[in-house]
């Protein structure tokens, strides 16, 4: 098979305004705060369908931000997956807080009522839902259980910016939604995030934390606070791309139909997605059947598509400073995620020939 030039897993699609708007805040001169933040918050707003939206730095600062406002505090216990991108577990070991991790489901790769019940204990203040991959959960139970037990919920929606459950928006059925602008997302800034709320209260903490607990009196610092804020110049980079978001998500499914098209489903198995859930992919990750068990294998799966051209990722991994007992049986799906998930390149710049020629290479490796 002919090797094609490098395909990177992620590159950010960019359409020719972001310049403009840049050049607009530049020359307003107000180059940290500004005007386009306040826009672009509106715009998320507008969106999603919530009463309040703020801008950060970026989608781990967006987490942080989001414990201080429900007030958590170190010795409080929270559940966070055990398989998914760690931001929201490092943070909550950052701060002090006591954390259980909860397994996922082997087939959505997400967290569940049942996994968060089986490791429920008493006094538990708050629960983290990671839409891995862009996938979500049956959120709706989840959150329904959480506001029984009166548990604050937390969806880390950096990876499911657009994708809906019961057609509402990821972020938006938890006490807090937070999002992320990295380069490898949805939309970017560069570095940016942004946290969704209904509550009022929440948000105006929030929005004292991320600047310096100041709230319009220069020095006035009315709790103790950080600098979370994003600046305008990313702002108005960050609302250019915004604006193309129904473009975005349009060729995100368009690129997810190629791979399922492609993908030879006898060797490997895709997310499960809910009957409820309009699914909004991130990357495509994909469980290999044969490495189950087998790590080693599917890193070499990796390296030999790295030699073919191909970047990929491998699946999320827990680190050595958590420690956990009894890990591979007590969070035998995670564990088994860990060893079989591949992510595949995913972006706007990719073409049909391109997915067609990384399934083809996938398929003959394995």
């Amino acid at each position: 098979m002919k090797k094609q030039k490098y395909i990177p897993w992620a590159t950010p699609k960019l359409f020719g305004t972001e310049l403009q708007h840049v050049k607009k805040a530049l020359k307003s001169t107000w180059i940290s705060g500004g005007k386009f933040i306040g826009i672009f918050e509106n715009k998320l707003k507008k969106k999603f369908k919530i009463k309040n939206a703020l801008l950060v730095n970026n989608g781990t600062s967006a987490i942080h931000a989001s414990y201080v406002a429900l007030g958590l505090k170190p010795g409080d216990k929270i559940i966070i997956p055990m398989y998914g991108y760690m931001a929201a577990a490092n943070i909550a070991k950052m701060m002090g807080l006591t954390i259980i991790f909860a397994d996922v489901e082997l087939d959505t790769f997400c967290i569940s009522l049942k996994t968060i019940k089986k490791v429920l204990e008493k006094n538990v203040k708050a629960i983290v839902v990671i839409s891995t991959y862009g996938n979500m959960p049956n959120i709706e139970e989840i959150s329904k259980f959480a506001k029984r037990k009166k548990i604050f919920l937390i969806e880390d929606s950096a990876e499911s910016l657009g994708t809906k459950y019961k057609n509402k928006f990821s972020g938006t059925w938890g006490d807090i939604g937070t999002f992320s602008f990295h380069a490898t997302k949805y939309i970017t800034s560069g570095e940016g995030g942004a946290i969704v709320t209904k509550n009022n209260n929440f948000a105006e903490k929030i929005s004292l934390f991320r600047n310096h607990g100041i709230r319009v009196k220069s020095y006035m610092h009315i709790i103790p606070g950080h600098n979370f804020r994003m600046s305008n110049i990313l702002a108005a980079f960050g609302m250019a791309q915004f604006n193309n978001i129904e473009f975005i998500f349009k060729e995100r499914l368009k690129l997810f139909r190629w791979y399922l098209k492609y993908l030879n489903k006898d060797k490997i198995i895709f997310q499960k997605i809910l009957n409820e859930t309009n699914f909004m992919p991130w990357t495509i990750g994909i469980l290999i059947k044969s490495c189950k068990n087998d790590m080693k294998k599917r890193n070499k799966i990796i390296l030999k598509l790295r030699k073919l051209g191909i970047e990929t990722k491998y699946g999320f991994q827990k680190p050595d400073y958590f420690k956990v007992k009894k890990y591979k049986i007590a969070f035998k799906n995670s564990w088994i995620l860990t060893n079989s998930v591949i992510a595949l390149p995913f972006h706007l710049n990719l073409k049909e020939h391109q997915i067609k020629y990384i399934c083809k290479c996938l398929d003959k490796i394995l």
